[in-house]
């Protein structure tokens, strides 16, 4: 049974935003290191992309990186009930469903751990509190970042530990939600050096405890989709010598909630048995750095473990618990020139490790199954750069080389197990030209190719016709044009791109009747979809107090052909694919201000932030059956008071009282995914 639903608590838009620098009105410059080749400007980087500001963050009031993901210009986020994750989609590009649909279109990365499951595309909220910042790359990125990496890049940067500085700060917060019950959460950072310059701990601790709002008859009762989240971060960092440096990271992560965020349009659910979801991994990652005389040599470990246990009410008959256990190895080597002249260079190899195993029981009918999915890839890359016209231009060539071996073992209850293994391969290509006519402006036109490794047919199916061909992997080549810089004496920043998408061999996921009245979810290869769009991102500081942010994000990707399957036609020739919205908006504003003659300081903030539409389709043995949920609208206000080290901020979250349907279930057109209602709360925050 696979049940999907949309995230709807879209973030400010302001997140992003350049800072004001002190002195006066221009914007400072935001540093990144998404093209792995150490730290450089993001004016210089030729991919259209966002950074939401880590110091932004904290003094937020948002409760996971995924709200602040989804105010950003092409990008949403969709919560998966049985999986505890969230589906991303960029420029329209997204899985063809949640779970069992086919792996991430989008690498999604906390520090350098790459998340992706084997056959599932969804990927865990984090603790936004304490962290260096969040890059979001659109298009294209599977020469650097791999096959997950079909149309962008979302990387998830927390804070090292500080070898010379000592660091304490911490936040609390108290909401009142319409409906609901209260809610409050406390996060508390501290940094030690241990010996100055040499070593140092950073220890992150975060809690949050959230009112539900939705009503359910029995079970659960009043409230029932209640959460309560635990988090905590280790970060050791060791420089030996001046040319190394080591950093170890372990990290944990649990999440309880009452029942999934699900309704009808007055907040209640028909929902007779409880629907619990626990969801917690732990992450550990080394990351040693070598700077040798031409290059710097970078070595990264990680390794993933998570779990998921819930129930979801299976058509009010009984109770289906599914758990869901994730452990991922990765091993990256990456090397990068430290040339003085006119060439750079990058190369890398890659491995990885991967096992999905999914257990699902409904006790009443006697039925219990499991899947064994798994994954071992290896890849082999390199980019080589060459600067031309007196560092006027640049063109950058780039090569990835990809092989996966994925498996599929079904356990029955009561049979043997059944297994298939499929290879795959591709080769990657990007090819980048930049112009830089002045130290303020890049321009750039790309052709870049992004890759998604293929599934192996279902073993449920495979029973039943064993001639039923597994899903070829799909590839999306993109042509881009973009521009990026600052106008008006650095007080206006921009980021524009406008782009044509080609995607290949498009996976959709396609439920197959397996025996009378059951049916199996595969993963089947569509023809090709295609379409343009264009991005934009303005930042405009009016005066050293008032900044002004304006994004959008517009796509017109659709079929090329009909997509058939038993007669039916499951997506028309020039219609969307599922989940995926047509357009995206952002306005914020942030006014400073003094208060009176002390040394308090206001700061006020706003944001608006809408998206498109949502639409998914389900095929049975009547045909097929389309749902759409609702154009979202989402705003959000705060004042905050900073004196010295404490700032203290009210805050309205969904200010407007938004409760459209972002995603409709597919069991029930009436019964859709909700955003959390108006939302009213303090917050105190101290900086030592």
């Amino acid at each position: 049974a696979k049940l999907a639903a949309v995230l709807g608590s879209l973030c400010a838009g302001g997140f992003g935003a350049q800072a004001v620098s002190a002195d006066n009105s221009a914007l400072e410059e935001v540093i990144v290191t998404a093209g792995k080749r150490g730290e450089q400007n993001l004016q210089d980087v030729a991919i259209s992309m966002s950074v939401l500001g880590g110091d932004s963050l904290d003094a937020s009031s948002l409760t996971g990186v995924v709200e602040a993901l989804s105010g950003v210009a092409g990008l949403n986020l969709y919560e998966e009930q049985l999986g505890g994750g969230f589906k991303p989609s960029m420029r329209g590009v997204t899985a063809g469903g949640s779970l069992f649909g086919g792996s991430n279109t989008v690498g999604y990365y906390i520090d350098d751990a790459p998340w992706g499951f084997v056959k599932s595309s969804i990927v865990p909220d984090a603790n936004p509190y304490d962290l260096e910042r969040v890059e979001v790359l659109r298009g294209p990125q599977g020469t650097l970042y791999g096959a997950s990496a079909l149309n962008g890049v979302i990387r998830v940067l927390t804070k090292d530990a500080n070898l010379d500085e000592f660091d304490l700060k911490a936040r609390v917060s108290m909401s009142s939600t319409s409906g609901a019950d209260n809610g409050h959460r406390a996060d508390m950072a501290i940094n030690m050096p241990i010996i100055d310059g040499k070593l140092a701990a950073r220890l992150v601790f975060g809690r949050n405890d959230e009112s539900g709002w939705i009503d359910k008859p029995d079970g659960d009762g009043e409230n029932a989709n209640h959460s309560d989240s635990t988090n905590w971060r280790l970060k050791i960092g060791a420089q030996p010598t001046e040319k190394m440096r080591i950093d170890f990271t372990a990290s944990h992560s649990r999440s309880d909630y009452g029942a999934p965020s699900v309704a009808y349009d007055d907040g209640t659910s028909t929902a007779v048995f409880d629907e619990p979801l626990s969801v917690d991994y732990d992450l550990y990652g080394l990351v040693i750095n070598y700077e040798f005389e031409t290059f710097n040599l970078r070595s990264s470990t990680t390794s993933i473990d998570y779990f998921s246990d819930g129930a979801v009410d299976y058509a009010t008959l009984a109770p289906l618990d599914s758990a869901f256990d994730t452990q991922v190895f990765s091993q990256e080597l990456n090397a990068t020139s430290t040339l003085d002249g006119p060439w750079q260079w990058t190369a890398g190899l890659f491995y990885r490790d991967a096992e999905d195993d999914l257990a699902q029981e409904i006790a009443a009918f006697d039925i219990a199954e499991g899947t064994l999915s798994t994954s071992k890839s290896f890849a082999v890359f390199g980019e080589i750069s060459r600067r031309l016209m007196d560092d006027q231009m640049e063109l950058t060539a780039g090569l990835r080389y990809f092989e996966d071996e994925v498996g599929e073992t079904y356990m029955p209850g009561t049979e043997g197990s059944t297994t298939d293994v499929v290879t795959y391969t591709n080769v990657s290509p990007r090819l980048v030209l930049s112009w830089f006519p002045k130290d303020e402006l890049t321009v750039y036109g790309s052709i870049s190719e992004g890759f998604r490794s293929g599934q192996n047919a279902s073993v449920l199916v495979l029973a039943e016709d064993p001639d039923f061909p597994s899903a070829n992997e799909d590839t999306l080549l993109s042509y881009e044009v973009g521009a990026k810089g600052t106008m008006l004496n650095g007080r206006l920043a921009f980021d524009t791109a406008i782009y044509y998408m080609d995607w290949e061999d498009v996976q959709q996921s396609l439920n197959v009747e397996v025996m009378p009245d059951l049916y199996a979810p595969t993963v089947i290869n569509g023809d090709s979809a295609s379409g343009v769009g264009i991005d934009l991102d303005l930042t405009l500081a009016v005066t050293d107090r008032l900044q002004l942010g304006f994004d959008a994000s517009w796509n017109d990707l659709t079929s090329d052909a009909d997509v058939k399957t038993d007669g039916f036609v499951l997506i028309p020739q020039g219609e969307r694919l599922g989940d995926s919205p047509e357009t995206t908006l952002g306005l914020s504003f942030d006014y400073y201000l003094n208060l009176g003659s002390s040394n308090l300081e206001g700061h006020l903030s706003g944001s608006v932030n809408y998206h498109s539409e949502l639409v998914s389709r389900s095929v049975n043995a009547s045909g097929i059956t389309e749902w759409a949920g609702d154009d979202m609208l989402i705003t959000r206000l705060s004042f905050a008071v900073k004196s010295d080290n404490l700032t203290s901020t009210i805050f309205i979250d969904n200010a407007g009282d938004e409760d459209g349907a972002t995603a409709v279930f597919p069991e029930d057109p009436l019964l859709s995914s909700r955003i959390r209602p108006r939302t009213v709360g303090v917050q105190f925050q101290y900086q030592y």
